[in-house]
Formats: C-alpha cells, structure tokens, sequence
C-alpha cells in the first residue's frame, strides 16, 4: 500500500501543475479516433487477407496495384477528416473547457482547505502554550502532568480489583478529573457509569487518593513536627516527582486541547479532494507539533474511555500519529505500543 501511494505521489508531483495527464490523454484519443476513420476506410483493402496477399505477389503488381489503392484510401480519409474536423475540434475543446473548469474548482477548494488547516495549526499551537500547571506552561505542562499521572499510577491502591483491570484508566480518569468539591462527584458519576461492575470500590479509591492529595496540599512542601513541646514547620521536597497540589485536574487545558485536535485531523481525514498521500502530510505537520511527554499523554489519553475514539477510529493507525513515541515512556504505566499498533514503524 505504502508503495503504491509512493507511485501515486510521485505521478500527482509531476503532472498536476501542468495538465499532462489532462491534455496526453486527449491527444492519445484524438489519433486513436484519427487512425480509427483511417482504417475504416481502408477495411475492405487492409481487412480482406486474400486481396492483400494478392497485392504483395510478385505475379500480380500490375494487376493489384499497391500505390493506386494505397492513393485512393489517402484521399478517402482526407476527406473523412475533412468533413469531421470541426467536429473533433469542437469535442476536444470542449472537454478542455469542462476539465479546466473542474479542476480550478478542485484547485479552488484544496485552497480553502489550505487556509483553514493552517488556521487550525494555529490555534493548536496556541492551545499548547495555553496549557499551565504548577508555574509550568507548553511542553513543560505535559512533562508535570505526566509526571503526576505516574505518582498516582504508582500509588494507585493495589487492594482493589480496578488495580490489575482498570489501573491506568482511572489514574488518568482521576488526574484528568481532580479530585475536590465539585470535581469528586463528577468523576465517580463518570466512573460509576462506564465501570458499572466496579461501583462498589470507587469511594475506596477515592478516600484513598484523597488522602493522598492532602499531602500534597501545602505549595512549600511544609509538614509540622513537634519537639519539646514546641512545634516547627519543616519545608519538604518531592525530589523524584517535584510535585505541588495534586489531583486538582486538568480538564479546563486538556479538554479543549485534544477536542481541538481531533477536530484538526477528522477535517483533514474527511476533506474529499486531497489523496491520501496529502491528508498524510498534513497531518505530519500537526504530528511534528509533539513533544515526547505530550505525546505519551496523548496515546494515554486514547488508552481511557475519554478518547477511545482515536483507536476505534483508527486514525492513530492511519497517520501514525504516535510515530515518534519514546517508547520507554510508556513502560513504567504497563503498555507496550509496539505490540498494541503493529503496523506503526515507531522511531524511538
């Protein structure tokens, strides 16, 4: 398939510009309908074998002339030609008009397209940059997020049955969610409704990791010890994760992010004029846009049921969307990408 659309490419590049293909065609039919009156005319010469043995013997040149007869379907086809020519003319100029104007309205379209899409590429861009957590904005947003999407997965309580069947899905579900007064309800609702057969350990899970939020509450890390009577505030560090306020969620920044981007690759999926080589690179240009961590954030996106929709879809697959994975990235969360999309030849 590969091959095949490399061959399509190559052809599109060097002809479209010029209407080769267009006018090569036309004129490749246009002799064939000459040459097609030509041997018309010639059938009862040409077409009968006894007569035109009977002509190439020796015996019989001056009873079977060759060039008379040859002179006289010569002159015939002059003046079939004659007669047709404006004819031909006209068809022929007709199909360039109607070519020509289909194709500037072809044309006319992938430049809409074009505009839109780098409108689109804008604003994702723009959307990146807009993404900020604990002081950290853009790229360096994903690194903190994923950063605490690990701590939970590691943490996540592992006397449960959602340890072993839904551990990451939930780690994301709850770092994407947070966990606080209006964001609790709404996350176990979520869970209650995707996860019917688990409903009776959310709120253990939840109580736990809400404990363990409360750690992490105090922005200067501080935790009060008592000594002689006295008690001091000592100031701490997370030093593995640097980690401040976790839990509180990101679905302001993420939601918008990734709604923006499946909205940017299913125009360029769906736009009905581009070949597939074309929709292949413009969606190489949003794919360039990731950073490693942001990316890993992604496929774990599409892991959970928030944005499944990539892999049913099968657009991951289709554009090689996760192409430049770091696939070490995604060890630690117990997923080897290699073995879940085969046919992506990944880089790194």
């Amino acid at each position: 398939m590969k091959k095949i659309d490399k061959r399509i490419k190559d052809m599109y590049e060097v002809f479209h510009n010029h209407l080769i293909i267009f006018y090569s065609s036309i004129s490749l039919l246009f002799f064939f309908f000459v040459f097609l009156i030509y041997f018309r005319a010639h059938w009862g010469y040409l077409g009968t074998t006894e007569d035109h043995t009977k002509s190439l013997s020796p015996k019989d040149v001056i009873k079977y002339p060759l060039s008379e007869k040859f002179a006289d379907s010569i002159k015939d086809s002059a003046e079939i030609l004659s007669q047709n020519a404006n004819l031909i003319i006209g068809i022929v100029t007709a199909f360039g008009i109607v070519f020509t104007l289909l194709f500037q309205l072809i044309e006319s379209k992938k430049q809409n397209f074009r505009t839109n899409f780098f409108e689109y590429l804008k604003i994702h861009r723009e959307n990146i940059q807009q993404i900020e957590t604990r002081g950290k904005r853009g790229h360096d947003a994903f690194i903190d997020i994923l950063n605490e999407l690990n701590y939970v997965y590691t943490n996540f309580p592992s006397n449960t049955n959602s340890y072993q069947a839904y551990r990451l899905e939930w780690s994301y579900l709850f770092v994407f969610f947070g966990l606080g007064r209006t964001s609790t309800p709404i996350v176990r609702e979520y869970i209650q409704k995707k996860y019917p057969s688990f409903n009776n350990e959310v709120d253990q899970v939840i109580n736990y990791l809400t404990d363990l939020k409360s750690k992490y509450t105090d922005h200067n890390f501080s935790s009060k010890i008592n000594v002689l009577g006295y008690t001091f505030s000592v100031r701490e560090r997370n030093s593995e994760h640097n980690l401040k306020c976790i839990l509180d969620g990101h679905q302001s920044d993420l939601g918008h992010y990734y709604r923006h981007l499946y909205q940017t690759i299913t125009y360029i999926d769906e736009f009905p004029t581009l070949y597939f080589f074309e929709r292949y690179s413009y969606a190489k240009n949003i794919r360039a846009q990731f950073s490693n961590h942001s990316i890993a954030l992604f496929i774990i996106n599409a892991y959970s049921p928030l944005g499944n929709i990539w892999i049913n879809g099968k657009l991951i697959e289709k554009y090689h969307l996760i192409k430049n994975l770091p696939v070490s990235l995604l060890i630690p969360f117990g997923k080897d990408v290699r073995k879940d999309f085969p046919n992506i030849e990944f880089e790194m």
